[in-house]
């Protein structure tokens, strides 16, 4: 009997204490926030690119920098969580990848590779 008591008492004591850690990192991403962008592209023609971006995080963003083959083209776009946004630029020279990096507010990039 004795056994199967402790079994019982460890067994509240575990999922009181999955319970907590769970609430505790709720109330931790709701009040910091989480910042996740999706980033797409696609090639209009020879020279525009179009990025769509998506904010797939908990607080609202700003994409202020866009930077194609280290040439930046300043931005102001403001992104609601679960809302996107399109980021049309003119791309110069004909190489056979571009690296595309978005920069945020808060001075995160989010780089990619893309191919005309």
């Amino acid at each position: 009997m004795e056994l199967v008591e402790t079994l019982v008492i460890v067994g509240v004591v575990v999922a009181m204490a999955l319970a907590l850690a769970f609430f505790a990192s709720s109330m931790v991403s709701q009040k910091t926030g989480v910042e996740q962008l999706d980033i797409q592209y696609a090639f209009n023609g020879s020279s525009k690119l179009t990025i769509h971006i998506r904010n797939r995080g908990t607080q609202p963003t700003s994409v202020t920098l866009v930077r194609v083959d280290g040439r930046a083209y300043p931005q102001s776009v403001y992104i609601q969580p679960g809302g996107t946004a399109t980021v049309t630029v003119e791309v110069e020279g004909s190489l056979p990848v571009h690296e595309v990096v978005v920069v945020t507010s808060s001075g995160t990039e989010y780089p990619r590779y893309v191919k005309p």
